[in-house]
């Protein structure tokens, strides 16, 4: 992002009503027959900090001047780049979007409050007219975030499942992503988000139970191939929205520790049991969730035994006992 948001107010008569910054500029007549996607519109990535380059690169350079031109392209461009290079945090139900670049002098890049007003209705009339899911999400969250309004958290929720469905059927693809293809925490995060839109608006809608759907197949898909990590982010994403019954899961995450390889990681077996616990607890089944909790405290008496440092395995040895 070329330009930052000024962090102190002017000191001059425009003080008490400061422009905007400058991506948040486009107006409703900057849409009239432009095609806004076309950026994007080839793009197999499911990252939006990918479109937020192509968006940007789209804008044209920076002129003499320091800034980029005052055209309706140029407008529109910049603010889709902002919108889509805003750092996703998606266990923040209210706040999920953060500013990529803050500057000691307070400077900032774009966040969600920037487009409040006539920019939000930009931003919701391109997010009802985009095609891209990573842009349609993106969009139609901010607005939400913005402007709590049902239809465009429907989209938005709608959209994240979308992504992560094409991702699974190869239509797109996280950055970076390797052979576990949608097993990745990026597809977690995006089911997460939907997954709390769906507290707002209704578990029941369309584009929640879409994302519960998925959660279960990809929890279900991570214990068969018995991939350890991902099994651990779609089994506490599956408990903390109650999707599937809690003890039957347990029941797996124990199945799929009995099947793992000799020299598995012991680390993340602690975490395993640790999860079954959890599991068998919301399942108000106690002697088992005691039993996976003791499994769990025997694993951590092994690693301690293995320390090659005393005061590690006294450390391990007090969290067993924890």
């Amino acid at each position: 992002m070329e330009d930052l948001s000024p962090g102190n107010a002017s000191e001059d008569a425009s003080a008490s009503n400061p422009p905007p910054p400058p991506w948040a500029r486009a107006t409703l007549s900057d849409l009239t027959d432009f095609d806004f996607e076309a950026p994007v519109a080839e793009s197999k990535s499911a990252d939006s900090s990918t479109l937020s380059d192509l968006f940007s690169a789209a804008g044209g350079s920076i002129g003499s001047n320091g800034e980029l031109a005052d055209t309706p392209a140029a407008r529109v461009f910049q603010m889709l780049s902002a919108a889509a290079g805003m750092i996703f945090r998606s266990k923040e139900p209210n706040e999920p979007f953060g500013a990529l670049m803050v500057t000691a002098d307070g400077r900032r890049t774009a966040l969600p409050v920037d487009f409040c007003g006539p920019p939000a209705e930009v931003l919701a009339e391109m997010a009802r007219r985009a095609t891209h899911p990573v842009l349609r999400a993106r969009l139609a969250d901010i607005c939400w975030v913005v402007d709590r309004k049902a239809q465009l958290a429907a989209i938005a929720a709608e959209s994240y499942a979308d992504i992560v469905a094409k991702v699974g059927a190869g239509e797109l693809r996280f950055r970076g992503e390797d052979d576990r293809g949608v097993l990745t925490f990026d597809a977690r995060d995006l089911l997460r988000r939907a997954l709390l839109i769906g507290r707002a608006i209704g578990a029941d809608k369309r584009g929640p139970a879409a994302a519960r759907d998925i959660v279960s197949a990809l929890r279900v898909k991570a214990f068969e191939q018995g991939l350890m990590v991902p099994s651990l982010w779609f089994g506490h994403l599956a408990l903390d929205f109650g999707v599937g019954d809690a003890g039957e899961i347990s029941s797996q995450i124990e199945a799929l520790i009995a099947k793992l390889p000799e020299g598995s990681d012991p680390h993340t077996i602690v975490k395993l049991w640790r999860m079954a616990a959890r599991g068998y607890r919301l399942a108000k089944r106690t002697d088992d969730q005691h039993r996976s909790q003791s499994s769990a405290a025997d694993q951590l008496v092994a690693i301690a035994a293995s320390q090659p440092m005393a005061l590690l395995a006294s450390q391990t040895l007090t969290e067993a006992i924890g």
